[in-house]
């Protein structure tokens, strides 16, 4: 048995806070199939609005398998629209649509203000010290880098008053040369601010995010630690961290 929880609206939608289901080991995506099916209003509202799932109080993926005595609740947006913050960790087929993003911040009546949208976008590399890379795997405690990237965000917000959105979406698991790893946006009052902000947060989050790197390449494997040190990898090493 499991246990599922609604907040906010959703509780409106389910006509309920909380349900048990006995229900056999499942991915996460086919539990939301499952209630999508049993609350038509419910596949509704998630087909409009990214809602944030959490597993036992940690963000889970839709490939993560769901089992007896887990507890899974479900986050509807947060009061704020569109235009809010947001950290969300991704796997490899998770499309990130840049116009809409753009849009979506431009287009929101609380930032009316703001002239400057920065995007970074971080790719992996296919040459490192002259050695051809062929894949670099990312791997992430996503419960605490979930918590920590907010908390520099908002670090980042207490002491930029023109920066009013900030975005961070990551990439897990095994990526490939040219394949983007990395989105940051951040809309912002003045484009000096913007810059430095930026800037910032992406070397806060090669420093303290609770994401690791290993990277494969013609002359071995590497961890990459902090902005860029490689330590070789003993050969002993499982390569299974997915």
């Amino acid at each position: 048995m499991i246990r599922v929880r609604y907040y906010a609206i959703l509780r409106d939608i389910t006509g309920k806070s909380e349900e048990s289901l006995e229900i056999k080991e499942r991915k996460l995506s086919e539990l939301i199939s499952l209630l999508n099916n049993k609350y038509p209003k419910l596949s509704e509202f998630m087909g409009k609005y990214k809602i944030t799932v959490l597993v036992n109080g940690s963000i889970c993926s839709d490939d993560c398998l769901i089992k007896d005595g887990d507890l899974v609740e479900f986050l509807p947006p947060s009061s704020g629209g569109s235009g809010s913050d947001e950290v969300r960790i991704i796997s490899k087929d998770d499309v990130i649509d840049l116009n809409a993003v753009v849009n979506e911040l431009r287009s929101n009546p609380s930032l009316r203000d703001c002239g400057s949208i920065a995007i970074y976008i971080g790719i992996v590399k296919g040459l490192v010290n002259g050695k051809a890379v062929h894949e670099l795997e990312y791997i992430i405690h996503e419960d605490y880098t979930y918590k920590k990237l907010k908390e520099i965000i908002n670090d980042i917000k207490g002491r930029y008053k023109g920066i009013k959105v900030v975005k961070i979406y990551h990439r897990k698991g095994r990526l490939k040369p040219g394949e983007e790893a990395l989105y940051t946006f951040i809309t912002g009052v003045r484009r000096k601010d913007v810059f430095q902000t930026l800037s910032e947060i992406i070397n806060r989050i090669k420093l303290e995010s609770g994401i690791w790197k290993i990277e494969r390449r013609e002359d071995g494997e590497y961890w990459v630690i902090g902005d860029g040190e490689r330590i070789p990898r003993k050969p002993h090493s499982s390569s299974d961290h997915t």
